[in-house]
């Protein structure tokens, strides 16, 4: 039966019963086969303990020596179910669709998460929410359910890649506007700085949410001195010059610091006698004198 299911390609049940180096010992009928651990599961684990004493469908890969050698591979049959599965999401879900799912595993560029079993999307980590994250773990953690809006669905070289976005799944209002309205251009508010670079300091206004403050501002400003010297953590008063919604970027100003305009007021003087006077009227006064 064996040798059968070999030449068919037909499942079988196993029992791992050891966890081997390079791999685990699997009892199929009563005869011994191996599992690489490439094999036994979609994703390698750190614990292979966790395999120990389970049952599971395998396909014999390879069989030798009228069973002697046995190789065997989960793999393969998880493989076969997520493709099933994977081609009953595509009938049924669309780009555009806000689904359920499950989050089922965290990293530095995003999340993980199940729609249906065998079936996962990506979640980047800026699309988990309208705040700027450093980690998915702010906001998210494994076995969390979450409301995500399908963005992309591509069948890239046999394997279907979803990318999702759970601040458009409806769960969460986009804050940027909040903010716009909470911090109108003009308001002078305390910050707090969170990051210095050479071409400015990025502070923060609200949890999430950061403004550039560009070194351009405070270089000329009466108080520079004080920016310059700010580090990650100081509080500091700043204005808000500009928030532009789409990109999600605020410019910052230094408050006070309008720029100094006041030769404007010089003309307006001209006819008082108290004032500089304009060109013209210098011109004529000179005029005036060598004519005597």
């Amino acid at each position: 039966s064996l040798e059968d299911a070999f030449d068919m390609e037909l499942p079988i049940e196993g029992k791992v019963t050891e966890a081997i180096k390079g791999g685990f010992r699997v009892l199929l009928h009563g005869k011994g086969a191996f599992c690489p651990i490439s094999q036994i599961d979609l994703r390698p684990s750190s614990d292979s303990s966790i395999h120990v004493g389970n049952k599971y469908e395998f396909l014999i890969t390879q069989f030798e020596g009228g069973g002697k050698n046995i190789v065997v591979s989960r793999r393969r049959m998880l493989e076969r179910a997520r493709a099933e599965s994977e081609g009953e999401f595509m009938e049924k879900a669309k780009v555009g669709d806000v689904v359920d799912g499950t989050v089922t595993r965290l990293d530095t560029f995003g999340a993980f998460v199940e729609l249906i079993p065998g079936v996962e999307g990506l979640v980047h980590i800026s699309e988990i929410s309208w705040a700027r994250l450093q980690h998915p773990s702010e906001m998210l953690s494994a076995g969390m359910p979450v409301k995500v809006k399908i963005l992309k669905m591509d069948d890239a070289d046999g394997r279907l890649k979803i990318s999702l976005s759970i601040k458009q799944g409806g769960g969460e209002s986009d804050p940027w506007i909040q903010l716009s309205q909470k911090f109108p251009v003009g308001t002078v508010t305390q910050g707090e700085v969170v990051k210095k670079e050479n071409f400015g300091l990025f502070v923060s206004l609200a949890p999430g949410f950061q403004g550039l403050l560009p070194r351009s501002k405070w270089r000329d400003s009466t108080e520079a001195a004080q920016y310059e010297n700010k580090k990650k953590g100081d509080s500091l008063s700043v204005r808000v010059d500009e928030i532009r919604l789409e990109e999600r970027r605020m410019t910052l100003g230094v408050p006070g610091e309008e720029g100094d305009e006041s030769w404007r007021g010089h003309a307006a003087t001209s006819s008082g006698g108290s004032g500089f006077g304009t060109l013209g009227d210098m011109l004529k006064g000179l005029k005036g004198n060598n004519s005597k």
